[in-house]
């Protein structure tokens, strides 16, 4: 079984692989330009304080690191690169529909082979659930490995201590609402249960709500869209208004395990049925 997993997950990720970079490079390249416009916002306002066009030295004196702080320069970056990796998280969501549109659509495919043997069904569930985890869990390694640059670019060229941005941050995290929602948790258990295991429960909730509307005639699709609403309003209703607390905590550890294992069921039951394009 585990060669198998191998295998539909090779061809799969053969499929998305320009995807797959073109994601990675267009987030490299926005947080590049993301970074470069935060250092333009200093130069610009240092200029205005002193009357004189300045150069990217001037981060190394007092008034270049005052200006970075006090423009709150690293919540600016943070802000934005953080909204950059949201819409891609975004996209990841719809292309969890795609992965599996495409199958359904493409009957000459491999893939579509191994479909049609119901006692191979779910490995091919498996595999494109590692496929679209690999995908989410590079752009979240990739955002934070660039933030680690950015970080270091800083702390080293204008010696302005990485605690004296965290610090700077943790002040955005802070605000409560939609604003706190899009952005990358700091606190290691937040970000543990939201970038790790949450888009795991994401990942196999749209898959069976995919599923859904392939295995169930005329109203397949309505019911499919119509758990994945009730699911995204009963997690909004748990983690909005709510600063992170043992609360939380438990509310997301018996969310998560009730809907991943209600999806899994539910996926695996319906993959023993026919299939509708």
């Amino acid at each position: 079984m585990g060669s198998k997993i191998l295998t539909l997950f090779d061809i799969e990720f053969r499929r998305v692989q320009k995807i797959f970079f073109a994601v990675i490079s267009l987030i490299t390249l926005g947080n590049v330009g993301i970074f470069i416009l935060g250092i333009y916002r200093v130069l610009e306002d240092v200029r205005v304080e002193t009357g004189v066009a300045q150069q990217i030295s001037v981060l190394k004196t007092n008034i270049g690191k005052h200006m970075f702080l006090e423009l709150q320069l690293p919540n600016f970056i943070y802000y934005l690169s953080n909204l950059l990796m949201f819409l891609a998280l975004i996209g990841c969501a719809f292309y969890c529909v795609l992965i599996w549109q495409r199958d359904f659509s493409s009957k000459s495919k491999t893939i579509y082979t191994f479909f049609m043997l119901p006692e191979n069904r779910f490995i091919i569930f498996i595999s494109k659930l590692i496929t679209m985890l690999t995908l989410i869990y590079t752009i979240i390694f990739v955002q934070y490995f660039l933030w680690g640059i950015e970080a270091f670019i800083v702390s080293k060229y204008a010696n302005i201590p990485i605690i004296n941005m965290i610090n700077s941050i943790n002040n955005i995290n802070a605000m409560e609402g939609i604003t706190r929602l899009i952005l990358m948790p700091i606190y290691p258990m937040e970000f543990l249960m939201i970038f790790i295991i949450g888009p795991i429960v994401a990942v196999t909730s749209i898959f069976t709500a995919v599923l859904m509307s392939k295995s169930i005639k005329k109203v397949g699709g309505i019911i499919g869209i119509a758990s994945i609403v009730t699911l995204f309003i009963a997690y909004f209703v748990i983690i909005v208004d709510h600063k992170y607390s043992d609360c939380i905590l438990r509310n997301n550890m018996i969310f998560y395990i009730v809907v991943f294992f209600l999806s899994i069921f539910v996926s695996y039951n319906l993959l023993k049925n026919k299939m509708y394009d």
